[in-house]
C-alpha cells in the first residue's frame, strides 16, 4: 500500500476534498436554523446527514440522534457492543440499548423501521437527562394533565410531563399531547409521529436548555492536559476496512486502513466534518486530501492539527 507521508500533505492542497455536513434535503423554513445548530452541536447522525428531513423519523434514526445527544451531555462511554437484536445490527441502536436510552420491542427485536411515537421520544430524552444530570429531579406535580392523558402509556407518563414542563416537547393544541396512535385513522395520518427535522429540533432544544454545564466543550481551565489526551478518541469510530497501522502518543495519532470503498470513505469524512466542529477548542484546523496512486487505488488522508498535535486517518481505497 502506498502511503502519503504527513510531511507531503501541503503539496496536495490542489486536490483538497471538502464535504459539507449539512447535505440533508427537504428542510422547512422554520427548521433551517435548528438543523444548522444540530450539525454544529454534533447532534446530526450520519444516518440523517443526507436524508429528506421532512419525512417521519423511525426508531433507528432517533436512537442515533439520542446517542449523539447522550455524548454531548457527557454520558459515560458505551463499551458493550453485544447485539441482542436479530432485526438490526446498527451500531448506534446497540449503543443506545446498552446505555439504557432505549429498549427493544421484544427480547430479540428492535423494530428499526417502525415510526417513532411522541411518547417514545419523550422517554428516550428523559432517560438521557436522568443518566447525565446529577440528582435529576423529574417532579411535575403541578403540571395540568393533558386531555388525552389516558392515551399515554404508563411507562412514558413521567417522561411526557417532564419534557413538557421543561419546554422541550410541546402539546399539539386543545390541551392534547398525542402520545401515540390509538386508532387506524391516527396511524394513517401520522398523528403521533414526528418528522426528522422536528426530532432534531427537540435534540437542539434539549441541548440548549438542559445540557449540564460540565459537558460539551470545556472552557480553557478545563482543557485536558497533554498526558491525559487520547487523540484517537477524537476521530469517529471506524468499523470498516482492515487496520494496517495504529499509533498514538500525547502529541499525535495515526490510524491507517486498507480495503476501504469510496462510499465508506465519503461517509467517514462527513462524520469527521461533524466531529471536529465540537472539538474546535483543541483542533483549530481540519484538512482532507485525496490522491490517486499509480496502481489505481485512492488514498484519503485526513489531518486535524492545532500546531503541535495532529490526528491522521489514512484510507487506502480499493479500486
Amino acid at each position: 500500500m502506498k502511503k502519503i507521508a504527513v510531511s507531503l500533505l501541503a503539496a496536495l492542497m490542489a486536490v483538497s476534498l471538502s464535504l459539507p455536513a449539512g447535505a440533508y434535503s427537504g428542510a422547512s423554513d422554520w427548521a433551517k436554523e435548528d438543523l444548522s445548530k444540530a450539525v454544529s452541536y454534533s447532534l446530526m447522525p450520519a444516518v440523517l446527514s443526507e436524508s429528506d428531513v421532512s419525512k417521519p423519523i423511525n426508531r433507528l434514526e432517533f436512537a442515533a440522534v439520542s446517542v449523539k445527544l447522550y455524548e454531548a451531555f457527557g454520558g459515560a462511554p458505551i463499551k458493550n457492543t453485544e447485539n441482542p437484536f436479530t432485526d438490526t445490527d446498527n451500531a448506534e441502536v446497540i449503543q443506545a440499548y446498552h446505555a439504557g436510552i432505549t429498549t427493544g420491542t421484544s427480547e430479540t427485536t428492535f423494530s428499526p423501521e417502525e415510526l417513532l411515537s411522541r411518547e417514545q421520544a419523550a422517554t428516550m430524552l428523559t432517560r438521557i437527562y436522568s443518566m447525565t444530570q446529577e440528582n435529576a429531579d423529574l417532579t411535575t406535580d403541578s403540571i395540568e394533565k393533558f386531555a388525552d392523558d389516558a392515551d399515554i402509556s404508563d411507562w412514558a407518563r413521567e417522561s411526557v410531563y417532564f419534557m413538557y414542563a421543561k419546554g422541550i416537547i410541546n402539546g399539539i393544541g386543545g390541551n392534547k399531547f398525542a402520545p401515540q396512535n390509538v386508532t387506524p385513522e391516527q396511524e394513517a395520518a401520522l398523528y403521533a409521529n414526528s418528522t426528522r427535522e422536528q426530532s432534531l429540533a427537540l435534540a437542539v432544544r434539549m441541548y440548549e436548555k438542559l445540557k449540564p454545564e460540565t459537558s460539551g466543550q470545556p472552557d480553557d481551565n478545563n482543557k485536558p492536559k497533554d498526558e491525559e489526551k487520547d487523540l484517537l478518541s477524537f476521530a469517529p469510530q471506524v468499523d470498516f476496512g482492515t487496520e494496517v497501522d495504529k499509533h498514538a502518543d500525547k502529541n499525535s495519532a495515526t490510524l491507517t486502513l486498507k480495503d476501504v470503498t469510496r462510499e465508506e470513505c465519503v461517509a467517514y469524512v462527513k462524520l469527521m466534518d461533524m466531529r471536529f466542529q465540537t472539538q474546535i477548542y483543541l483542533l483549530d484546523e481540519a484538512t482532507q486530501f485525496s490522491k490517486k496512486a499509480t496502481d489505481g487505488t485512492r488514498i484519503m488522508t485526513v489531518t486535524w492539527s492545532d500546531g503541535n498535535m495532529s490526528i491522521t486517518v489514512e484510507l487506502d481505497l480499493i479500486s
